[in-house]
């Protein structure tokens, strides 16, 4: 039994979560799982940490590893005998570095292997007593799964050992996102973004308002050429974070009030409906010191939901969008308000990149296909073969 502990999980909101539920629950598909998860608020998250370790203690107490397990179990190395149900566990996952100290202390204890999986952030995170801790503690952990080469090379950097830091993208439900959004999330977009919607075409931005996704810059010194162009447009801003007001300020000053509109968070009927509904997903981030775009899973769900992703190549950007197949990646910023302008002038070539997109992500980063892979790593994790 694989054993998940997760420190951001539904019903909070939010990219993170979103991965923590898809990756439990595709890996719990394919052979036994138990998740141990926090979904409430961050504030809390102290608290989560001796709890997950006092619940993990008693389950590993209820559930002994057996002396001798029998090779039972198709996708596993080996298996519990009947004597404890099948239920031992034999890995622990954990959902980001920041769990690393839980990990440590638990493998001493119960000499079961441990996998974390690095996001990013979690290991360029601008902290010096972090800096000096957080890649100690890593090197203790039987392997790293690193969600972007970016990210990998990030904790090489950091003296990680290369054959126990491999890389697995980001999963996403292709034929999920590919169905088309219900009544009440179409309604609930129209309400939230009302008349600069209606017979607008769609730019579209997901994420945490934060400075490396870059949609304040955007704002100031892409829309506007954008818009002098293709006056139809509408630039839907879905998420919250300490950049809200910065980005409500170039608005303002660019007089772009009628062509964004700023959703906030929303729930999953909403945000799928606004996939379906972008002619193009905006990725503008921009480059911020020990502050990186990790993946990028947001490209994975437009892609899925059939909207061609333009992005600034950076960081771990490029392991999301492969460039001319789910979307086109921009070396140079000056060139993403030209490159959008092409691609939004011609409806029947987006709409078939749109379809390409769909057909990539599908074929390249469903769940179906990433949870075999995390499988395949806590196999070889188990039984003790390198990356």
């Amino acid at each position: 039994m694989i054993l998940f502990i997760t420190r951001k999980h539904p019903p909070s909101i939010g990219g993170m979560q979103r991965l923590s539920r898809d990756l439990t629950t595709a890996v719990a598909r394919l052979t036994p799982a138990r998740t141990i998860a926090w979904g409430g608020s961050a504030a809390f998250l102290p608290l989560f940490v001796p709890y997950a370790f006092v619940k993990t203690l008693r389950l590993m107490r209820s559930h002994p590893q057996a002396t001798k397990p029998a090779m039972t179990h198709p996708s596993l190395p080996y298996q519990a005998t009947a004597a404890v149900g099948g239920n031992d566990v034999q890995l622990i996952h954990l959902s980001d570095a920041l769990l690393a100290p839980l990990g440590m202390a638990l493998k001493r204890l119960t000499h079961v292997p441990v996998v974390v999986t690095v996001h990013g952030l979690d290991i360029t995170y601008q902290n010096r007593l972090y800096q000096r801790l957080a890649p100690g503690w890593l090197r203790q952990i039987d392997r790293l799964i690193s969600v972007s080469n970016h990210t990998r090379e990030e904790c090489l950097r950091r003296h990680i050992r290369p054959d126990h830091c491999e890389v697995i993208p980001n999963g996403v439900y292709a034929d999920e996102f590919a169905t088309p959004p219900t009544a009440a999330g179409i309604a609930r977009l129209e309400q939230l973004a009302g008349d600069k919607l209606r017979g607008r075409k769609v730019l579209l931005t997901v994420g945490r308002l934060i400075e490396r996704k870059g949609v304040a810059h955007f704002v100031a010194n892409v829309l506007p050429q954008i818009v002098a162009q293709q006056p139809d447009i509408c630039h839907i801003v879905i998420g919250e974070g300490p950049h809200h007001t910065a980005i409500e300020r170039r608005i303002n000053e660019h007089g772009l009030g009628n062509h964004v509109a700023m959703l906030g968070q929303v729930d999953e009927a909403t945000l799928k409906a606004a996939y379906h509904r972008a002619d193009l997903f905006i990725m503008p981030n921009i480059p911020v010191p020990n502050d990186v775009e990790g993946f990028g899973l947001v490209a994975l769900e437009a892609g899925a939901s059939g909207a061609y992703v333009v992005a600034n190549r950076l960081d771990g950007i490029p392991d999301a969008i492969v460039d001319g197949q789910n979307g086109t990646l921009i070396d140079d910023p000056r060139e993403f308000a030209a490159t959008v302008i092409e691609l939004l002038g011609d409806e029947q070539h987006l709409a078939a990149l749109g379809r390409s997109a769909h057909d990539y992500v599908a074929a390249h980063f469903d769940w179906s296909i990433i949870a075999r892979r995390y499988l395949d790593s806590f196999e070889q994790v188990a039984r003790g073969v390198t990356s």
